[in-house]
């Protein structure tokens, strides 16, 4: 198959994958379309759950092994949407619907790589292209479930929108899962008490919350600078 050929062929799966809706914990339809897309190709896949993974047709246990990686799960469209999010629309040379960019576009791109050298018997090193769910909320059912079912990887390259950037690290990323409790309290209510609520109020409580983790990042100070500065 031509490169112009299998190119064509990428953006008509970037289409169909924009039509599925395919919610992180919801991706089985998108799945089974990656799936269905290799095989066409004559690529035996494996799945785990809503992960789809394959490997070079001339795997050598010997050879180290590439990753390559995105992921087909999106978010939920914002009710800002202008356009339908499951209508895959060309304009300007530009396709828009949801999961178009995050992360539509990388993946079609890794899986087209992944299909034009997957018959090559003269590669000093495995492809493992895997397509991973949950990755919009960072589920345990994503990338994080599949590693451990997989050979010894000796580097990858992951698919997400960065303007076209090569990115070589990530500063990381701390989901904090927490409870404010407190009292509901309203202006009004605060302004005829002789002491305020300040400090048992539940808003009053977050905004503690979070100017704690600011000061922790402070104090950790700017550790990695080829990274540009963490946020809280």
């Amino acid at each position: 198959m031509s490169e112009n050929e299998l190119h064509t062929e990428a953006i008509q799966l970037l289409k169909q994958l924009i039509a599925t809706p395919s919610y992180s914990r919801e991706e089985s339809g998108t799945a089974d379309l990656i799936q269905e897309w290799l095989k066409a190709h004559g690529i035996e896949t494996e799945r785990l759950g809503n992960n789809v993974w394959a490997v070079n047709a001339h795997f050598d246990a010997a050879k180290p092994t590439i990753l390559l990686n995105s992921h087909h799960d999106t978010v939920k469209p914002n009710k800002a949407y202008t356009r339908d999010p499951f209508l895959a629309q060309e304009e300007d040379g530009k396709l828009f619907g949801l999961g178009s960019n995050d992360a539509g576009g990388c993946l079609v791109s890794l899986l087209s790589a992944f299909v034009h050298f997957h018959g090559r018997n003269d590669l000093k090193y495995n492809l493992l292209m895997a397509a991973s769910a949950e990755e919009e909320n960072s589920g345990a059912n994503g990338i994080s479930s599949l590693l451990p079912l997989l050979p010894p990887i000796a580097c990858g390259i992951v698919g997400e929108p960065t303007s076209m950037n090569m990115a070589v690290a990530e500063k990381g990323l701390m989901v904090i899962d927490g409870l404010a409790s407190g009292r509901a309290c309203g202006p009004r209510e605060c302004g005829q008490r002789l002491v305020p609520c300040v400090g048992r109020h539940q808003p009053d409580q977050k905004l503690r919350i979070s100017e704690s983790v600011g000061n922790v990042r402070k104090s950790k100070g700017n550790g990695y600078a080829d990274r540009g500065r963490s946020a809280a």
